[in-house]
């Protein structure tokens, strides 16, 4: 015989017990009492991880006194696997129920609960449509739907739902609330989605947070302009920066996880500040932060260049030379500078248009030697007569004859000796030593001391010595 065991709390016997019924009728209640109890059972008080509503097969009376079944648990792997937090284990399991039971609410609640366990709104909202569906009437199916679908930030459709819900229970004035609350959440989300798109237009490097004073009542509107001062004689710490208006300082710039806004900067990471800089106020984001861009000058921005080149963040260094150039297109050292980082990205044709901008043949010269085109080189330095340019690319197209005839006519010329020190480097380096020793003559031939020279071309003889003779 198989009964239905019903967790209830409306009978004598005990507060929370469980009824025992045959079809719809109830015949009694599981033993909850030691003297009412048979040895090898169960009281229902211990009996917690049973379902609200399960079934029984009856076994024996035994010793004339006791009626003993035997509980039919289907859910007891399941719940198992839910207490060992084993959630896609409890679902297989409960699909597997499903299959001969598949409108049994107990299992879709169940199935439900461990999807949300493991944020897999999509699925717990498609539990919720197959809840609806067998029992439209209950209405913290549809609530928690709408709750399901505002947390995947699909408010239309949680909107949708609850009016789905107010059509089939009018007088409840809690969906209406609902409604309007769900509304002004889309609204939330919207405006922060706008926020966002803004304060993504910016370089988190130009942006901070500023955490108020406790007795501090600003009104922030936006284009509000802060001094920003580096101080250390102050209660929230060593080495901060503080926030005025004005002469009143009203706050500090965030400087912790929990302060920052995620869009902005924290304070230990603007070492690159000077002593004093200004601010302008963005927005109050999220009704959370309130977000300030700092104002760069020219020093700041080459600072801030110097930092991004030490940490390989090209792209931002380049936008520093690039604030600097609009405000003055002929800064010829954030050109240079800007010049010298695209060569090393290889960016060739964004470099020469650099060194156009100066005038810079010598530049120009450079990057065409990195490029390979020699030719080109050769104009730029011919262009302003750089016999040690010239030179310098006539060795690396292998014209010796002619290399060393513009380094004779070096002689005598400012900083010659280094040019022709260099001349003679490279050429040992191409294994022209010959060459390289007439070079280096030529500057001895003015500074017979000097050491470096000297040096080299003992180095060179050497080398000259090695090839001739062998090792």
């Amino acid at each position: 015989m198989k009964v239905t065991l019903k967790k209830d709390s409306d009978n004598k016997k005990a507060v929370d017990a469980i009824g025992v019924y045959l079809d719809n009728n109830k015949i009694g209640f599981v033993a909850n009492r030691v003297a009412s109890n048979c040895r090898l059972t169960t009281l229902a008080c211990l009996l917690k991880n049973i379902p609200d509503v399960c079934h029984a097969e009856y076994l024996m009376k035994y010793d004339d006194n006791y009626h003993i079944a035997w509980i039919i648990n289907k859910l007891k792997p399941v719940n198992d696997y839910i207490s060992e937090k084993e959630y896609n284990k409890a679902i297989i399991y409960i699909d597997h129920l499903l299959i001969t039971e598949h409108d049994n609410i107990d299992y879709w609640t169940i199935k439900c609960s461990c999807y949300e366990k493991l944020n897999q709104y999509d699925d717990v909202d498609n539990c919720y449509d197959k809840l609806i569906e067998l029992d439209s009437n209950n209405i913290g199916y549809w609530k928690s739907k709408a709750s399901n679908l505002t947390e995947m930030k699909r408010f239309d459709e949680a909107t949708e739902c609850l009016k789905k819900a107010s059509a089939i229970f009018p007088n409840n004035s809690s969906l209406k609330t609902l409604i309007r609350e769900t509304l002004k959440l889309k609204g939330k989300h919207e405006l922060k989605l706008k926020q966002e798109k803004i304060l993504n237009s910016y370089s988190k490097d130009d942006l901070i947070t500023i955490v108020e004073l406790d007795d501090s009542d600003v009104d922030f509107k936006e284009k509000m302009e802060f001094k920003l001062i580096k101080e250390s004689d102050n209660i929230y710490g060593m080495n901060v920066i503080a926030v005025y208006l004005d002469a009143n300082k009203i706050g500090y710039v965030a400087n912790g996880d929990n302060a920052t806004c995620e869009f902005t900067t924290d304070a230990n990471d603007i070492e690159y500040l000077p002593e004093i800089t200004y601010a302008k106020y963005i927005m109050n984001y999220c009704d959370s932060y309130h977000v300030a861009k700092i104002i760069k000058d020219r020093y700041i921005n080459l600072r801030l260049a110097n930092r991004h080149k030490r940490k390989g963040e090209y792209s931002k260094a380049l936008d520093c030379y690039n604030e600097v150039l609009e405000l003055n297109p002929d800064d010829e050292y954030s050109l240079e500078r800007k010049a010298e980082l695209l060569c090393s990205l290889k960016r060739w044709d964004e470099a020469l248009k650099c060194y156009d901008m100066m005038g810079d043949w010598s530049g120009k010269a450079s990057v065409f030697i990195e490029m390979g085109n020699y030719e080109d080189a050769f104009n730029c330095y011919d262009a302003i007569d750089d016999l040690y340019g010239k030179a310098i690319v006539l060795v690396h197209i292998g014209r010796y004859e002619e290399a060393l005839e513009c380094c004779g006519k070096l002689v005598g010329s400012l900083g010659y000796v280094r040019n022709l020190r260099e001349i003679g480097r490279l050429l040992i380096d191409l294994e022209r030593y010959d060459e390289a020793i007439e070079c280096l003559d030529m500057a001895l031939s003015e500074y017979p001391n000097e050491h470096s020279v000297l040096s080299l071309k003992e180095y060179a003889l050497s080398c000259l010595e090695e090839e001739i003779f062998g090792g």
